[in-house]
C-alpha cells in the first residue's frame, strides 16, 4: 500500500521540475541559473518519470496478494489463485 503514495510523491516532484523548466524556458526566473540548477531540474524530471512507471506498475498489481496457511503458500492476483503446497 505504500507504493501508490510514494509514486504520487515522485510525480509531484516531477511536476515541480516541469514548472521549473517552463519558468527557465520563458525567461521568468529571478537571477541566473547555473549548471547545478539545470542538473536539479533534470533530476526532478527523471524522478517524475520513475513515479509514473511505479504508479502504473502498482496500479496494475493492486489486487495481488500472498497468503499463507496450513495448506501452503497461496499467490493471488485478483482473478486467479494458485497454491504452492508445503512438502511435509
Amino acid at each position: 500500500m505504500t507504493g501508490l503514495p510514494c509514486s504520487v510523491l515522485l510525480m509531484a516532484l516531477g511536476a515541480v521540475g516541469v514548472i521549473g523548466g517552463v519558468v527557465i524556458a520563458t525567461g521568468n526566473q529571478k537571477g541566473t541559473s547555473g549548471p547545478a540548477g539545470y542538473v536539479g531540474l533534470a533530476f526532478m524530471l527523471l524522478l517524475g518519470v520513475v513515479g509514473v512507471f511505479l504508479f502504473l506498475a502498482n496500479w496494475a498489481n493492486r489486487r495481488a496478494r500472498i497468503l499463507v496457511d496450513a495448506t501452503g503458500l497461496w499467490v493471488e492476483n485478483g482473478n486467479q489463485r494458485n497454491v504452492i503446497p508445503w512438502q511435509g
